[in-house]
């Protein structure tokens, strides 16, 4: 029976294909710092099940190596959710984050020995003041915020590659506008765009970033101050000002960041959502992870003549001669 895939340290050569992959759309992932929790189950039932998350949803990289005997891989991947904004002021309403994206992809051809690099995204930092936030790992955007009311980070991406190749990804939220109220008429801060839907606008002038699309990055939303255009596949930064806008979602194509504001009766545009990429996404809430699932190899002739202990083959018929 194969043992089970263990994670592997990052090689040099992944390490070294950041330009590439900015080319190709995705953002790579450089390694968490926090601990993986990786489960692998079914040993002895014919179906290995390894799931790969972090505590705190922080997110991080692990190599993932193709068991003996193993041809075909089922992936399900989870992008990190988008943070909130602040709300900064009385009937002030801040925008929410976007939800990131499930990818599934089923009977993925894999080669034996192979090391495939597992991204486990984080999601994005919920803003809880003017200072700006960071965004998920996995290509998250920040919001970059120096004003009063701070929009929330974008969250990262969850994909698996070979080498440089995108295999499944699933794109993150947009984090939400920050909204500010120094005695107007209630503002709210725009909604982050799920992965794949635009943000939502502000009020009064903070407009939400545009989504990514397939590979084409998102545009920053327009505004005051315009939020930060999707570079490959990291998400836009939220833009700063009084109040400021969302980051954009991570993906094969980072969604734009949200715009900000100088009225201070007003809320940011929200980031809009990373693009997928390995199957039809769908929607969740569901923390980031990364699941394979393989069928065990079938174990090979047993050759033994006497008795069988394992890693030991005992010939009786030996002791007489």
């Amino acid at each position: 029976m194969p043992a089970p895939a263990r994670p592997q340290p990052r090689s040099p050569l992944a390490l070294a294909s950041a330009a590439a992959l900015a080319s190709a759309g995705l953002a790579l992932a450089m390694p968490g710092t926090a601990s993986a929790d990786e489960a692998c189950t079914g040993q002895g039932t014919g179906t290995i099940t390894c799931v790969y998350s972090f505590a705190g949803d922080t997110g991080g990289s692990h190599t993932f190596t193709v068991p003996a005997g193993v041809t075909s891989l089922d992936i399900t991947a989870t992008g990190g959710a988008g943070g909130g904004g602040f709300a900064n002021g009385a009937d002030t309403t801040a925008g929410q984050g976007g939800q990131g994206a499930r990818v599934q992809a089923d009977a993925v051809m894999a080669a034996p020995g192979e090391s495939l690099t597992v991204t486990v995204a984080g999601n994005g930092v919920t803003a809880t003041g003017g200072g700006g936030v960071g965004g998920g790992f996995g290509g998250g955007g920040a919001s970059s915020c120096g004003g009063s009311a701070s929009g929330g980070g974008g969250g990262g991406a969850s994909s698996v590659l070979r080498g440089i190749a995108p295999v499944v990804v699933a794109g993150g939220g947009g984090g939400g506008g920050g909204a500010l109220n120094f005695g107007g008429s209630m503002p709210s801060g725009g909604d982050g765009g799920a992965a794949g839907a635009a943000g939502g606008d502000g009020t009064n002038g903070g407009g939400g970033g545009a989504p990514g699309v397939g590979m084409v990055p998102g545009a920053g939303g327009t505004g005051f101050y315009g939020g930060a255009p999707g570079v490959g596949g990291v998400g836009g930064a939220g833009a700063n000002g009084s109040v400021c806008g969302g980051g954009g979602g991570g993906g094969y194509a980072g969604g734009g960041g949200g715009a900000g504001t100088g009225n201070a009766y007003s809320g940011g545009g929200g980031g809009g959502g990373g693009s997928s990429f390995g199957g039809t996404p769908t929607l969740t809430g569901d923390t980031p992870s990364v699941t394979i699932t393989y069928t065990e190899a079938a174990p090979g002739p047993d050759t033994c003549g006497g008795f069988d202990l394992g890693s030991i083959c005992l010939d009786l018929g030996s002791l007489g001669n």
